[in-house]
């Protein structure tokens, strides 16, 4: 996806679901691992219909994929947010 100019930043839909956020929520952990050292935003949040803020971190912790967790928080992410709006959820 990178290599064909939609890059880290590409949003997709009216709720601004980034490639790393999707990518999180549904466990690949491959496609997490390359969005990272391509500047993708690991705090950028997506709001759900009940106005919660969910980060890359907190998805992938409400999902269970805890490698890529393991990922994402090697990256930086703000581990707070993911208790806050994960695993209190789950």
């Amino acid at each position: 996806m990178i290599t064909v100019g939609a890059g880290a930043h590409w949003t997709r839909g009216d709720d601004r679901r980034t490639p790393l956020f999707e990518a999180a929520r549904k466990g690949h952990e491959a496609v997490v691992t390359a969005l990272l050292p391509g500047g993708a935003d690991v705090d950028k949040g997506v709001e759900d219909v009940f106005g919660a803020l969910h980060s890359p971190l907190s998805v992938a912790t409400q999902h269970g994929h805890t490698d890529e967790e393991s990922a994402l928080q090697g990256a930086g992410a703000y581990l707070e947010e993911a208790l806050l709006h994960g695993r209190m959820y789950t």
